[in-house]
């Protein structure tokens, strides 16, 4: 079953008791890239296979997850497999303000083309993702943008005596406002006209 950026959710919980209820799980993965094996000739151990693969994983980007679900049905002596396909979007929304650099290798890519490989799909269907790098970084970013502190205040010159006044009127509002509830009269309607209006008049002094 394909399961692109629409239906994950709606699957999400199937796919987790499918996961929990098999007997063994098998994972394929198709990369960007293929890591480079070995001349030795030597068979590989299952760690050095791992290893192998999780280098391919950080070097290159993973495009397309297979999962397989295996359950065994005891009673007919058979098995019930539930595969899924997941593909990856590589790309990163730009309002996270963080960047994804990932590369193909020229050798992958030819193999997926040559095997009907859809190298649009994870661009267009693919389901979004951060890694737990990429998650912290972006968390970070948005709490600074959220963080007003590190606003410069705006600095009124002593000969901007109506901007002083207006911004001491409107602290004694906000604070007359703190602490009885009521809205105070001194920021009136014709108070607020009147600075903005001799605040954007054309300066008419020779």
């Amino acid at each position: 079953m394909d399961v692109d950026k629409t239906a994950f959710w709606g699957r999400l919980l199937e796919i987790l008791e499918a996961v929990s209820t098999a007997q063994f799980v098998s994972f394929d993965l198709e990369l960007s890239g293929i890591p480079s094996r070995g001349t030795s000739g030597t068979k590989q151990t299952l760690e050095e296979r791992y290893q192998e693969i999780k280098d391919a994983a950080d070097r290159y980007q993973i495009l397309q997850i297979g999962l397989t679900c295996v359950e065994q049905d005891i009673q007919s002596e058979s098995y019930v497999l539930r595969p899924y396909n997941f593909n990856l979007n590589p790309l990163l929304e730009e309002r996270l303000d963080i960047e994804r650099i990932w590369s193909f290798q020229s050798g992958a890519a030819e193999f997926l083309l040559s095997v009907g490989f859809k190298m649009d799909l994870p661009m267009t269907k693919g389901v979004p993702y951060l890694s737990r790098d990429e998650a912290k970084r972006a968390k970070k970013l948005a709490y600074a943008r959220w963080d007003k502190s590190a606003i410069a205040d705006v600095q009124l010159k002593e000969h901007e005596v109506q901007s002083l006044e207006f911004v001491s009127k409107v602290r004694c509002a906000i604070n007359t406002w703190k602490e009885t509830g009521k809205v105070s009269r001194v920021m009136s309607k014709k108070m607020l006209s009147t600075h903005y209006t001799s605040s954007f008049a054309p300066n008419t002094q020779t």
